[in-house]
């Protein structure tokens, strides 16, 4: 009987938190707050000559902050745009 008690606080304190944390959500919504992981962006152009004179992938620089299956897709799709923004 003391689990059933403590299991049944338990899932109302989560519902209490997750309550919350929508309230939350919709108020920096309201607010016009961006959520979520910025964009990045990356010169595609730089990357295709890169990759042209041979560099490998992973020999990319590592301060564009870009993940590795980030730069294969950018240039596996890559259009007439000198510049493509890719999420992280």
């Amino acid at each position: 009987m003391v689990f059933t008690v403590l299991g049944a606080i338990a899932e109302l304190e989560r519902s209490l938190i997750a309550e919350c944390v929508k309230a939350g959500l919709r108020n920096a919504k309201a607010k016009g707050t961006k959520l979520g992981r910025p964009n990045l962006t990356m010169d595609r152009l730089r990357i295709a000559s890169l990759h042209a004179q041979g560099a490998r992938y992973a020999q990319l620089p590592p301060s564009w902050a870009a993940a590795l299956a980030s730069c294969i897709e950018l240039l596996r799709h890559s259009d007439d745009c000198r510049r493509a923004k890719v999420h992280r």
